[in-house]
């Protein structure tokens, strides 16, 4: 009897060792994956370091504004080809109503326009600027605050990087203002308007253009009031 009851305390002196040496090993080597067992530690510290910046980038994000980015010609004011008089500033059905819409869950809004215009010759930089004024005003009446009107005076020759449907204007914005690009929305009239949206990762692209066929990548809209559905 009394050699059984010695037998059982080694044998639980026995695993009680077993049971110390495997925490401690299983502390220093901290994870466990599915290809190399346990992670060496400093496996473990370049797991923690990646942890931490994950934890930055949601943080860096989480500080990042949405933003509305809006054509200006065929969507903010009716286009009747290179528009630059003031008797022609004509706003399109609803315009307002759906940019204050997006301005009250607090996002940013822009207005990117090509307005080779310029570049042609047709009317000058400072006509542009008044007929944008004209624009940027009628907003503040109806209480919103357009952020910054980005225009591109270029002609498709001049191959710059600003005309649409190039993203130079859309990631410039995105750099000044540190914007959440691909959580943004475009509203444009034209392919080159969704093909710029997509060149800059915009997830959200509507088209307003009842002439045009359905573009593929992007949401076709005739009312501009249908996009609050998407949102509400």
């Amino acid at each position: 009897m009394e050699n059984v009851l010695m037998l059982m305390i080694g044998v639980s002196i026995l695993l009680a060792f077993i049971v110390i040496i495997a925490f401690i090993w299983g502390f220093k080597n901290k994870q466990f994956t599915e290809n190399n067992g346990f992670l060496e530690l400093n496996d473990s510290e370049e797991a923690l370091n990646d942890a931490i910046i994950l934890e930055q980038r949601k943080m860096e994000l989480k500080n990042m504004k949405k933003a509305l980015f809006l054509d200006r010609d065929g969507v903010i004011n009716k286009d009747f080809s290179y528009v630059y008089e003031l008797e022609k500033l004509v706003f399109m059905p609803n315009i307002f109503e759906i940019v204050k819409f997006f301005q009250d869950k607090d996002y940013l809004i822009f207005i990117i326009t090509n307005q080779s215009g310029v570049g042609r010759g047709y009317f000058t930089k400072e006509q542009m600027d008044i007929f944008n004024e004209a624009i940027l005003n009628e907003f503040k009446n109806h209480k919103i605050n357009i952020s910054k009107i980005y225009s591109c005076l270029h002609i498709p020759s001049d191959n710059c990087e600003c005309r649409k449907p190039k993203a130079g204007l859309i990631l410039q914005a995105a750099k000044e203002f540190n914007l959440d690009l691909f959580n943004s929305i475009f509203i444009g009239d034209k392919v080159s308007d969704m093909q710029a949206a997509i060149n800059a990762n915009i997830n959200n692209r509507y088209l307003f253009n009842e002439d045009l066929k359905e573009f593929e990548y992007c949401k076709k809209v005739n009312n501009l009031l249908d996009i609050k559905k998407d949102y509400e």
